[in-house]
């Protein structure tokens, strides 16, 4: 088992594939409530050990979106330490931040990846969605030179979880898509996402007061591979304003549990 490389893509879809979060123009003018500015902490542990030898994984993610008049901002980390049962201990360690632009066009995004606290990989780049002009297409600073062509059908993270709340406003049950998140400069995913019913909450107070959620479930496949498992999954509890706690993230090695353990709103932007 190469335990690094693993470790290495859990944690890059940890930070990556987890939270675009949600949008507001269009949504706004739909009359669906403005998503919230904020920045989100989770605690992480080990749910359930698939592979053999995981004695234990703890963690931390934050995720942080910001609307802003321009587009999306977003900034993600995820910190997990995996303890094996032979007493190997590994961290690894992952950053990213993207732009998204306010009509889903382009897409700007950086990842930063650290295992045992060494450089493991870096990814940064511009993607633009397709166009009368201009087929879609992902263009890599680093590594130097890479492209990526997307389908003309890509959405970025946060015009995919648009849909995904769109939908579920709608009462839909299901939303496939093609999504290009920045995680790799070989390939995009397919994403089938499932929503359940709407509940209530009885907060009334804080930041889910008076909201709605949705349990939904969200898997990643490769679309070079469509009759694999899913590469990703993750499940969570999504709020009409956007944030989202109860969140569980399947790897094919090992589930983390994500507790919410603080909300931290961020002003409108005046624009």
């Amino acid at each position: 088992m190469q335990f690094t490389k693993i470790l290495s893509d859990a944690g890059k879809w940890g930070a990556v594939a987890c939270f675009g979060l949600l949008v507001g123009g269009e949504l706004q003018a739909a009359g669906i409530a403005p998503q919230l500015s904020h920045r989100a902490v989770y605690q992480l542990q080990l749910s359930e050990a698939i592979a053999p030898g995981v004695s234990g994984v703890e963690g931390k993610m934050v995720v942080e979106w910001r609307e802003t008049c321009e587009g999306y901002l977003t900034e993600q980390r995820i910190v997990i330490r995996t303890d094996m049962e032979d007493g190997k201990v590994s961290l690894n360690d992952v950053s990213t931040s993207s732009w998204e632009a306010l009509d889903g066009s382009e897409f700007r995004f950086d990842l930063r990846q650290l295992v045992d606290n060494e450089l493991m990989e870096v990814l940064r780049g511009d993607a633009k969605a397709g166009n009368a002009d201009t087929t879609a297409h992902a263009i890599f600073k680093q590594p130097a030179s890479a492209e990526l062509s997307l389908p003309e059908s890509v959405l970025f993270p946060s015009r995919h979880m648009e849909a995904v709340l769109e939908a579920a406003a709608g009462g839909k049950s299901h939303v496939a898509a093609v999504l290009f998140d920045g995680s790799s400069d070989k390939e995009y995913y397919k994403v089938l996402t499932s929503i359940g019913q709407k509940q209530e909450t009885g907060m009334t107070q804080g930041w889910a007061a008076g909201q709605h959620w949705w349990p939904v479930q969200i898997s990643f496949y490769s679309p070079f591979q469509p009759e694999a498992e899913p590469q990703f999954e993750m499940s969570f509890h999504l709020y009409a304003n956007g944030v989202t706690e109860n969140v569980s993230m399947r790897y094919r090695q090992f589930v983390l549990a994500g507790e919410l353990q603080e909300v931290t709103a961020f002003p409108v932007p005046d624009c």
